[in-house]
């Protein structure tokens, strides 16, 4: 008998009064990710956020690390969904601008919910594990591919190198730029030097 994934919710709600108990847990575990950090949250805490009893916590959730599962599982959605737009909207540009309007996008996102994003990547590979860490990342390169400008890099392996290593640098990059530590101003002039680094890493000035 195989054993229960218990990164993935126990059961889907159907019925709207199931929906709305569902979404307040998420919800929930969502603030206390941004103002107590991962490992500071407990179940009882979400539960009590949520207004709802433990019980019903269990009813839909193993432990606090499936709701954080299913929250780093919302992000990758909505990164993926919000960088194939970016693609889509700079698809008429030439190669060049098109990378550098794609790399301007996804930045700027990255600087929105500062806290929550910097926290969701720092646990990504203890809440999604590893080989799926891996498996968005190179779905994210092969997205990037067609955009990379062929001035340092003309085949299609050549390519396929380069637009890993960027979404690796982007993704290493970004949890320390947002750290709270720093200043707006500072983390503003982080955000132009990654994009700088990341322009010249394909031969961009």
């Amino acid at each position: 008998m195989s054993k229960p994934n218990k990164k993935i919710p126990i059961k889907h709600p159907s019925q709207q009064r199931s929906v709305m108990t569902f979404e307040a847990i998420v919800e929930a575990a969502t603030y206390l990710l941004v103002k107590q950090g991962l490992p500071n949250v407990t179940s009882n805490q979400i539960a009590d956020k949520a207004g709802v009893n433990i019980n019903s916590f269990y009813q839909y959730f193993f432990d606090k690390q499936a709701v954080f599962s299913l929250i780093a599982e919302r992000h990758i959605a909505d990164n993926e969904k919000a960088f194939a737009l970016a693609l889509e909207a700079h698809q008429s540009l030439a190669t060049d601008r098109a990378f550098q309007a794609v790399i301007c996008d996804m930045v700027e996102l990255f600087g929105t919910v500062a806290v929550f994003r910097r926290q969701i990547l720092l646990a990504m590979p203890l809440l999604v594990g590893p080989m799926r860490q891996m498996e968005v990342r190179e779905g994210l390169a092969k997205q990037l591919m067609p955009v990379i400008p062929s001035i340092r890099y003309h085949s299609r392996a050549e390519k396929k190198r380069a637009a890993h290593l960027l979404v690796h640098t982007f993704m290493a990059t970004v949890p320390v730029i947002l750290d709270p530590l720093y200043a707006d101003g500072e983390k503003k002039r982080l955000q132009e030097e990654l994009k700088v680094m990341l322009f010249r890493y394909v031969g961009l000035e």
